[in-house]
């Protein structure tokens, strides 16, 4: 039995980061319509699981690397930005964060230092703040 599955998959995408989202998906939408009695959330959670189905028994590879790519990259990115508001709360407490006057790039000056010459290191213009 297992080497006729082997057989079967030979040449085949299977599964990845994204089947697993479309299962969750799946999951979700099914007890959502099984516990509102909503027949129309109950007959959409079958589409994430035949996308699943269609992605794992693909012979199209490129395809669908590509689209488990897509998905993990965009994922990434709101990681990074939710990363980043915590960074900007953490250096808030320490530092300032300012903009240059001519060029407007965002620039981070310790807290409690007195006047200071600042030299944005883009446009290298000086400007004089107190922290």
């Amino acid at each position: 039995m297992q080497n006729k599955f082997k057989a079967m998959m030979y040449g085949r995408y299977g599964w990845d980061k994204l089947n697993w989202v479309l299962l969750i998906a799946f999951i979700v939408f099914a007890f959502i319509g099984k516990f509102t009695g909503n027949e129309t959330v109950a007959l959409l959670a079958f589409a994430p699981i035949v996308w699943c189905v269609f992605r794992a028994l693909s012979t199209n590879i490129t395809a669908r690397y590509d689209e488990n790519y897509k998905m993990v990259c965009w994922k990434t990115s709101i990681k990074d930005k939710k990363d980043a508001k915590i960074r900007y709360k953490e250096y808030s407490k320490t530092h300032h964060h300012i903009t240059c006057v001519s060029c407007k790039q965002k620039m981070r000056v310790p807290k409690n230092k007195g006047n200071l010459e600042i030299i944005c290191p883009k446009c290298t213009s000086k400007f004089n703040m107190k922290t």
